[in-house]
């Protein structure tokens, strides 16, 4: 079985320490990503070489390359400079390792349907299960509500807000459009935001990415009055989870030894839970059991590389990305010493659709070593005396 690397590339970011205070609300990309094509553009793979560079033009470039819509938290200073080098990884990976990167124990990020959204480890872990309260919230006032404010609620729209726009404003202009009457606008503190472009989301989803940054939420009545309160300490959903009768005492045991205190009782062949959606997604996972086997990917020699490297990329890096994305790269017959300068030397490349027994030894021609492509490693063999 061959296993095609297509379409993967290693992207370079290197970026001046300063850039001017608009660049980012110049131009936005075509087409905002969402839904499966958004977990798809996550799903690639790439390389991002960042070095003093700022955090919002960082986040900016990689939403021009890939479509990906990522926003900051306000909490989040977009003026930080961050210096990160990644393997060859995921676009998922490499936003989490930004995220990690801009404070260290402090940020994350959310991967929601409609973007990525980087912030407190506290915050962007309870968004998606806001987006769903809130989802809920109006759900259960869709008999009492006009069926136009429940419908303009539930259709997706995209927004967008300009520089110094209040996010008291913004949310009071989106609940008006739905045909909501906001009871207590002021309590989201007066703040001003920079401009930003939103991929299309319901009210809900728009309302949970507003209030969150405020540890704020939202209750609507048969009046189609909503009234914003502050975020519990806890914040779950309950579900129902059907489990085989047959292997539930296993199930039951894997939920418990990946969540100790899981929130749950059990009646027959279904289990009702409180939990994030996180939690819930894993929950539904751990049913299943271990994912079973795949197929054995093809061995390092037949698989096949597409991969750009642009210039003033050195061999160090490249070989880390190499490993850091599972490719073993094994050097022999020089010390650590003699392999700096080597490391050093800077290459630029682009292949397509090559095999590996032929991608490696290209790649690194310029070494004048002898290249063993194997089943599960590449060797790069030096001379015993240079040539």
């Amino acid at each position: 079985m061959m296993v095609t690397a297509a379409g993967l590339f290693i992207l370079q970011v290197f970026l001046h320490a300063a850039f001017p205070e608009d660049a980012t609300t110049l131009q936005q990309p075509a087409r905002l990503l969402s839904g499966s094509s958004l977990k798809s553009a996550l799903e690639t793979r790439r390389s991002i070489s960042v070095e003093g560079a700022p955090l919002k033009q960082v986040v900016f470039d990689i939403q021009q390359d890939t479509g990906i819509p990522v926003i900051l938290d306000r909490r989040v200073d977009p003026s930080q400079k961050v210096s990160l080098t990644t393997g060859y990884v995921t676009v998922g990976e490499c936003l989490q390792m930004l995220a990690e990167s801009s404070a260290p124990e402090v940020n994350s990020l959310a991967m929601t349907d409609h973007g990525v959204v980087v912030g407190p480890i506290n915050a962007v872990g309870r968004l998606r299960t806001l987006q769903e309260i809130l989802r809920r919230e109006i759900v259960s006032h869709r008999s009492a509500i006009p069926s136009s404010v429940y419908r303009s609620m539930s259709q997706p729209r995209q927004r967008s807000g300009s520089r110094a726009s209040s996010p008291g404003f913004l949310f009071e202009e989106a609940a008006q459009e739905c045909g909501l009457e906001v009871t207590n606008p002021e309590t989201i503190p007066h703040d001003l935001w920079d401009a930003i472009q939103l991929p299309a989301m319901t009210f809900s989803e728009y309302a949970a990415w507003i209030l969150n940054q405020y540890d704020l939420t939202f209750q609507i009545n048969e009046n189609s009055q909503l009234t914003i309160s502050a975020v519990p300490a806890t914040l779950e959903i309950s579900e129902k989870h059907r489990i085989p009768s047959s292997h539930r005492a296993e199930i039951l045991d894997r939920w418990q030894t990946e969540f100790p205190g899981l929130k749950m009782t059990v009646s027959g062949s279904t289990a009702t839970v409180s939990a994030t959606v996180e939690m819930h997604e894993r929950l539904r996972t751990l049913i299943d059991g271990p994912a079973p086997n795949r197929v054995a990917a093809a061995g390092m020699q037949k698989r096949l590389f597409t991969m750009t490297v642009p210039r003033g990329t050195s061999f160090g890096q490249l070989v880390q990305s190499f490993r850091s994305s599972g490719i073993p790269i094994r050097i022999e017959g020089r010390t650590d010493d003699e392999l700096i300068p080597l490391l050093l030397e800077t290459v630029e490349f682009s292949f397509e659709k090559t095999p590996g027994d032929r991608f490696f030894p290209e790649v690194f021609r310029g070494w004048k070593a002898r290249v063993a492509v194997r089943e599960d490693e590449v060797v790069i063999t030096f001379p015993a005396t240079s040539e």
